[in-house]
C-alpha cells in the first residue's frame, strides 16, 4: 500500500513536471488567478502606455474609478502610475493596479472594466 502511494506521488510528479515545461505560461496564470486570485496583464514594458497617458485616461475616467469603489465596499485601492513590476524602478511606462480584498469584488471589478480601463492595462491583487 504504501510503495502504491508513493508510486502515485512520483507519477502524479512527474506529470506536473512535463505540463510545467510543456506549459509554462499557461501553468503560470493558473496559479495566480486560481491560488493567489491575482491577474497580471501580462504587456510587456515597451508597449506599455506613458504614465502622462495613464493620469489623462484616469482623470477623464474618475465616474468609472467611483463606480469601483462604490459597487464594491470602500476597501479597494486603486493605483496608477510607473509599471515598476515590468519595467524596473526607472520607467516612463505606466499602468493600473487594483487591490481589492475578496474574489467577488474582484469579478465586479473585471465585470465593469472588461480586459483595460479604457485601453490601460491593468492587474488585481488581492490583499
Amino acid at each position: 500500500m504504501k510503495k502504491t502511494i508513493i508510486g502515485l506521488l512520483v507519477l502524479v510528479g512527474i506529470g506536473l513536471a512535463v505540463v510545467y515545461y510543456k506549459y509554462p505560461l499557461e501553468l503560470g496564470r493558473f496559479f495566480e488567478s486560481y491560488i493567489s486570485d491575482n491577474v497580471s496583464h501580462r504587456v510587456p514594458c515597451e508597449q506599455l502606455p506613458s504614465v502622462e497617458e495613464v493620469d489623462m485616461v484616469v482623470a477623464e475616467h474618475k465616474d468609472t474609478v467611483n463606480q469601483i469603489i462604490t459597487e464594491t465596499g470602500s476597501h479597494i485601492i486603486f493605483d496608477w502610475g510607473p509599471d515598476r513590476e515590468n519595467c524596473g524602478s526607472d520607467t516612463d511606462r505606466g499602468s493600473i493596479v487594483i487591490y481589492y480584498p475578496a474574489h467577488g469584488d474582484r469579478v465586479i471589478i473585471e465585470q465593469i472594466l472588461g480586459q483595460t480601463f479604457f485601453g490601460i492595462p491593468y492587474s488585481l491583487r488581492n490583499i
